[in-house]
């Protein structure tokens, strides 16, 4: 089988994610109470491997193809940790236009123009407004159980890992009002015949809630089946643009089992008839699509709107999904001539440790520039995952020989690392003292990723000695292009 298209598959067990991540490492499984999550928490050129290529068509068998469509769906997974069923999907991974030959204008142009010709009375796409703010997705959370079929829940907001303390605790506020959570409505749930469907009534529901509209509208889509998403903004958690005031706002709404979306139209209605707040068209796309421009030239248009608009989701009628940022947005968050500026090299540090890299590949139009930035991503995150492993090996060995009468005897252990890792400088040993004096479980790569996010820009030499010393970015014509071995990685089998 060659080039293909992404595809929607149906998801009801967390082992179909289990199976499909066996061998990365880019990816997480998070048990918390009731609910597992999975995540990407990496993204290498191996997370997300290419359905297609223009020129070179990939090969791939079927059960290829699928491992590859489910990798774009672990991104905010959730499964009942007892039973392993799907609860809740979130918006799978989709990519900016022209970070990679799937998702060119060159391609999105060729799949708008054969959904003309199949139908040219149905809009071929939609323009959608995207927000800066936070994906947020309601769930039900059981209060008391009454028997295998029945239980007592209550709606509440997740991210894509869970209850983030203090993101939970805002929109909890921002939907109910200040009122401590044992005073939220709660109803009377009973299991439907499909996976994920229910009946409900309300329980009990001692006060009034400011926004009822927004729960009543998310309990009808997840009796139903469906996830509905929504963005959450509010100034305690801005990321780069300020709306002024809190808001939430329907994004759009999935099938929880095969993936489906809802039809704008039909999404934009339903949350009309609530009074609930949708996400926007661009009414000024429909002059492009009716006058048969090329996809190209929407692009253009957008990409020059004026500052403070991110940019646009480009939604297409058979669901394929595509981002383009404004060059505001993208000049005020990464900038554009990052990469001919060396003294930019720690910014590039920062971006690969969030998971942002792929914002700034649309944006750089040489392919040995594309190529480098991968490989040095890769790289990195490595050496990250690599000096994890060390400072673990460490913190069991100073446990063992330097703990005096129950305490941690620091000044030896800081002797102790500099004989062993002699050239990994003051911030390895500070991330080892730090991880040290933690009595809950530690994520070492996340320690060290903090480390580097908040050092990167004053001591990217300390950043460097921290992960061995060995990952510089580059773009020489040496350095520039993807070797054997990390080509290999890009489109070999996830599971032999």
């Amino acid at each position: 089988m060659t080039n293909r298209d992404f595809e929607f598959l149906p998801i009801t067990h967390i082992s179909q994610v289990q199976k499909c991540i066996e061998d990365s490492k880019d990816f997480i499984i998070k048990v918390d109470g009731p609910f597992t999550y999975a995540n990407y928490k990496n993204m290498t050129s191996g997370s997300f491997p290419p359905l297609l290529r223009l020129r070179d068509p990939i090969v791939l068998s079927e059960q290829e193809f699928q491992k590859r469509c489910l990798r774009r769906e672990i991104r905010g997974l959730m499964f009942d940790t007892n039973s392993g069923e799907i609860v809740s999907r979130t918006m799978h991974k989709f990519f900016n236009v022209n970070e990679r030959e799937e998702s060119s204008v060159e391609y999105i142009d060729s799949v708008v123009a054969n959904l003309i010709k199949e139908d040219p009375s149905t809009p071929a796409l939609e323009v959608l407004e995207k927000l800066d703010g936070s994906l947020i997705t309601p769930i039900l959370e059981t209060v008391t159980t009454i028997d295998e079929n029945t239980s007592i829940k209550r709606l509440r907001w997740r991210s894509k890992l869970g209850f983030s303390k203090d993101l939970s605790r805002s929109i909890d506020k921002f939907v109910y009002g200040n009122v401590p959570v044992e005073s939220f409505v709660t109803y009377r749930v009973t299991k439907g015949q499909e996976m994920c469907t229910f009946s409900y009534e309300i329980f009990e529901n001692l006060i009034p809630h400011p926004l009822q509209n927004y729960i009543d509208l998310s309990l009808k889509y997840l009796s139903q089946g469906f996830t509905p998403l929504f963005e959450y903004f509010d100034e305690d958690h801005k990321v780069v643009i300020s709306y002024g005031s809190a808001f939430l706002c329907l994004l759009s709404v999935r099938h929880t089992v095969n993936g489906r979306f809802i039809p704008y139209s039909t999404m934009k209605a339903e949350s009309s008839e609530y009074n609930v707040a949708c996400v926007k068209n661009w009414p000024s796309a429909q002059k492009y699509l009716e006058g048969r421009s090329s996809i190209r030239d929407l692009v253009r248009a957008i990409e020059v709107l004026e500052d403070g608009q991110e940019g646009f989701v480009l939604r297409l009628r058979n669901d394929l999904m595509f981002k383009i940022k404004s060059v505001w947005y993208t000049d005020l968050h990464h900038g554009r001539d990052i990469i001919d500026q060396t003294s930019r090299e720690s910014y590039i540090w920062k971006l690969t440790v969030e998971n942002k890299i792929d914002d700034l590949i649309p944006i750089l139009f040489e392919g040995k520039y594309r190529s480098s930035l991968m490989l040095f991503n890769d790289r990195l995150l490595k050496a990250i995952d690599d000096t994890a492993l060390d400072i673990q090996a460490d913190m069991t060995r100073a446990r063992q020989d330097y703990t005096v009468d129950g305490k941690l005897d620091m000044k030896n252990i800081i002797k102790c690392l500099e004989a062993i890792r002699p050239n990994r400088g003051m911030l390895y040993y500070t991330v080892v003292r730090n991880c040290l004096g933690k009595k809950t479980d530690i994520d070492f790569e996340k320690e060290i990723k903090l480390t580097i996010i908040n050092k990167a820009q004053t001591d990217l030499e300390g950043c460097k000695a921290l992960v061995g010393g060995s990952v510089s970015f580059k773009t020489t014509p040496s350095d520039g292009e993807l070797t054997p071995s990390t080509e290999q990685g890009i489109d070999k089998p996830l599971l032999e």
